[in-house]
């Protein structure tokens, strides 16, 4: 039997734990009822945490400017949640007593409200992720170094948010969008193809398994594309660029073998080279939505769990390797964890699964 707790740290606007008052002698968060989390990896800013508290005032709470860290302790291994940002306090009186319902988003809304104030311009030749860590400032990051640069002038307009710009340049060079850690990092990094990467969780079916054998799988094929033209069309881009991908070896219905073509065509306003255009190309044949079986499933909490995990999943005939792309559960003893996923189908032939894993 697993002992578990949860455990609410109040962190200040620099992540760095509040200072104990008379009324506290830590900065535990102690007086909080209930909350819940949830991740999602295709939403804008990923993750979110809900709690309510008694309106006590044991640690003063600044609603504008503190974070709050949920954590888990699992058998005395405590794994930090993430830190967040609280957005909306509302207040509730009632004859039991007074609560409040916070509910908070992740450090990625600091760079959402961030907007520049002047038109912003980054010119051709520029290191692309150069120009990411300076509109990140003094926040914490994790990016992977890259020498690719601009191949054209770029411009925003007045009043767009560092993250939309921020964003745009990762995509230039085919990084994942800005991702919050568990630590309140801001982390990107390559893309990388879902067959080609390492499971990190398995599951599979068991007397003290954590995977529940309910679970609701899903296809959809309908209108899907299996041809992806990516392409330039920019006079500072010379000559041209352009990448084809054809899905005709993989072992989905959507192949071109025995399939008429259907044809998804975009131009691409940057790129910082050729190789990039076409790793694009095929990300958007991976990423096309209804490409993926669909996975909905039950666990027990498992803090293992980060951004597009990549996981193993065998119960009953479903033995497959899928990317997670959202998951969440209520933070009390005993709650289920539920996950939403995505086969990573291999649209180049038999699907592989590489790499260790953590068995669940």
């Amino acid at each position: 039997m697993r002992k578990i707790e949860f455990i609410y740290y109040l962190l200040d606007k620099n992540d760095h734990p509040k200072p104990p008052t008379s009324l506290s002698d830590s900065n535990r968060l102690n007086n909080v009822l209930n909350g819940d989390i949830s991740y999602n990896s295709l939403g804008r800013l990923k993750s979110s945490l809900k709690v309510t508290i008694k309106d006590l005032d044991i640690l003063e709470i600044d609603y504008m400017n503190d974070r709050i860290n949920p954590c888990i302790v699992i058998d005395g291994v405590e794994t930090s949640l993430g830190i967040y940002l609280i957005s909306s306090p509302s207040r509730n009186i009632k004859a039991t007593g007074i609560t409040r319902e916070l509910t908070c988003y992740s450090k990625l809304a600091l760079l959402d409200r961030d907007k520049v104030l002047n038109r912003y311009y980054i010119p051709a030749g520029a290191n692309v992720v150069n120009a990411v860590i300076t509109l990140l400032g003094s926040n914490s990051y994790e990016i992977t170094p890259s020498e690719q640069t601009t191949r054209i002038d770029h411009e925003w307009e007045v009043g767009t948010a560092k993250l939309d710009i921020i964003n745009d340049l990762l995509d230039v060079i085919n990084y994942t969008s800005l991702i919050p850690d568990r630590l309140g990092r801001f982390v990107a990094y390559p893309y990388k193809e879902p067959t080609e990467r390492e499971v990190e969780i398995e599951y599979q079916s068991g007397t003290h398994s954590m995977i529940s054998p309910d679970m609701d799988e899903d296809f959809d094929f309908f209108d899907v594309p299996n041809i992806f033209i990516r392409y330039t069309n920019h006079a500072d881009i010379h000559p041209p660029l352009i990448a084809v991908y054809p899905i005709q070896n993989g072992n989905e219905p959507i192949t071109l073998d025995g399939n008429a073509p259907n044809v998804s065509s975009e131009e691409v306003n940057d790129v910082s080279d050729e190789a990039t255009l076409y790793a694009k190309c095929k990300k958007d044949a991976y990423e096309s939505r209804s490409v993926y079986s669909h996975l909905n499933f039950t666990t027990a909490i498992n803090p293992l769990h980060d951004y597009l995990s990549c996981i193993q999943v065998h119960v009953g005939d479903i033995n497959y390797k899928f990317i997670e792309t959202s998951w969440s559960f209520k933070l009390q003893v005993g709650a289920l964890m539920q996950h939403t996923c995505r086969r990573a189908v291999n649209l180049d032939g038999s699907q592989k699964n590489v790499g260790n894993s953590t068995n669940c």
